[in-house]
């Protein structure tokens, strides 16, 4: 889709993703990453529960995983790890 003043705007549905992630990358390789997050796990389907991220990534050296981070009013869940 394209925004206003032509700025692009994706929605990635993260269960979807993560498996190509995961194949994706490369030993000694990093994944950062921001989804919308809804800790009670009643949200749209675009959303992950509190820990989703890290726990996709298992096996990941987990740097940075934080859930709730609120920002122009909406809830984010934040990750950056390193395949290892």
């Amino acid at each position: 889709q394209t925004g206003a003043a032509g700025s692009a705007t994706w929605t990635l549905y993260a269960a979807e993703v993560i498996p190509a992630v995961r194949a994706a990358v490369l030993p000694g390789g990093w994944v950062a990453g921001e989804v919308l997050h809804a800790p009670d796990r009643r949200a749209p389907r675009n959303a992950v529960a509190d820990g989703a991220l890290a726990e996709a990534l298992a096996g990941f050296e987990i740097l940075i995983a934080r859930d709730g981070v609120k920002r122009d009013g909406l809830v984010f869940a934040q990750i950056l790890a390193r395949k290892q």
